[in-house]
């Protein structure tokens, strides 16, 4: 997880803001806005000092990113590790939609790493199923599904996604993702309907109106982010 993604929900949420004329931030200065936004967080505070020091260890690690362990029930579940808890503390709502058939799992807080602990012990049933679910996209039908009907109306979340962290929020029912692909900085998209675990979509303007002329030859999905200096 990058820090400048981190940051994209705090931004759309109105938590903090850039300058009009700033389109280059330095990798301090946004990690200086995380800190910023983890010493006014009550439930940091509410924490232990070794609890504290933990936490500030995963902001070190944001320029180099970090991966998170799901609970494949839920869409809010995950494992309560030290990256987790830095993100509860920036409040920033973090979903996932990689749910699996229940016929896959042995209870209902089953996470990748207990599922991919079991899934190699001997005789362990449906286990080559299993494998081939973790190794698979980490936005199933189901998931898409669930994400549809738990998110609530104009509050930006942050899914996780293939190890990538996207700024998603729901308008008018439509799952949209915000675009962080710089090929579309010159262009009015902001952003992307989630019609499909393959990220395909409708690009839409800040307005959230559907934009089909001027597009680039540019497929991705992640737009209009400061540079990184």
């Amino acid at each position: 997880m990058r820090p400048y993604c981190s940051l994209q929900c705090s931004i759309a949420q109105g938590d903090i803001s850039f300058e009009p004329h700033e389109t280059v931030v330095s990798m301090e200065y946004l990690l200086g806005l995380v800190l910023a936004l983890l010493g006014g967080s009550v439930k940091m505070q509410d924490y232990s000092d070794e609890r504290k020091s933990q936490i500030l260890d995963v902001v070190k690690s944001l320029a180099g990113g970090f991966d998170m362990d799901v609970i494949f029930t839920r869409t809010d579940g995950f494992t309560m590790t030290q990256e987790w808890l830095l993100l509860d503390c920036l409040d920033l709502n973090l979903r996932h939609g990689w749910i699996a058939a229940r016929d896959l799992l042995t209870g209902p807080e089953v996470s990748f790493e207990s599922l991919t602990l079991a899934s190699n012990e001997p005789g362990f049933p449906h286990a080559e199923e299993i494998k081939n679910f973790l190794r698979g996209p980490q936005l199933t039908p189901i998931g898409l599904v669930s994400l549809q009907e738990d998110f609530v109306e104009n509050v930006p979340c942050i899914l996780f996604w293939n190890k990538h962290y996207h700024t998603i929020v729901m308008i008018n029912g439509v799952l949209n993702s915000l675009v962080t692909d710089s090929n579309y900085l010159e262009t009015r998209i902001v952003w992307q309907t989630l019609d499909g675990v393959n990220g395909d979509g409708v690009y839409l303007d800040n307005n959230f109106t559907p934009v089909y002329v001027g597009l680039d030859a540019a497929t991705s999905v992640y737009v209009m982010w400061p540079k990184i200096n």
